[in-house]
């Protein structure tokens, strides 16, 4: 892949990369940082990347495991206080679901990422097991954990 190709790639797929380190670490600044931290990674290892059409899944993968070595770095994490912000950057776009989205983000964030990539991004299960590097099975669970989660609170409300 070459430079400009990384650079459309990265374009396109920004937003994305964002809402999954957000989804995970639950603090937009946090998510900032790591997306960048993922980008310069992903620069530095262009040349594993052997087919150019994986790219999308390649970086939201580089995303994930840098998220989860700040998290084992940062064993304390702090989580945002004030989750309004994080909503309003996560649901641009949406109109009428306002209310899930709300209730996904304040999922585990091992659930609220397999739905955010399932629903949000649009991966299929098998690409959403490669990505976080967990078998299709677990992701299966996850999400029907998540839905069951997500549909009781609805009902609640």
């Amino acid at each position: 892949m070459d430079r400009d190709t990384f650079i459309k790639g990265v374009r396109e797929n920004r937003n994305q990369m964002y809402v999954i380190a957000l989804s995970i670490l639950k603090n937009p600044e946090d998510a900032e940082d790591i997306v960048q931290q993922a980008l310069l990674t992903a620069y530095e290892k262009l040349d594993a990347l052997k087919e150019d059409d994986k790219f999308r899944s390649w970086m939201m993968s580089i995303v994930v495991n840098e998220a989860k070595m700040y998290i084992r770095k940062n064993s304390r994490m702090v989580y945002m206080e004030d989750m309004e912000a994080v909503v309003e950057r996560a649901r641009e776009g949406r109109n009428g679901e306002d209310d899930v989205w709300e209730l996904v983000l304040l999922l585990k964030k091992e659930l609220s990422t397999v739905v955010i990539l399932y629903y949000g991004q649009g991966y299929r299960v098998n690409e959403i097991s490669k990505i976080m590097r967990i078998p299709p099975g677990t992701v299966k669970s996850r999400l029907a954990k998540a839905r069951a989660l997500l549909k009781k609170r609805l009902e609640e409300s």
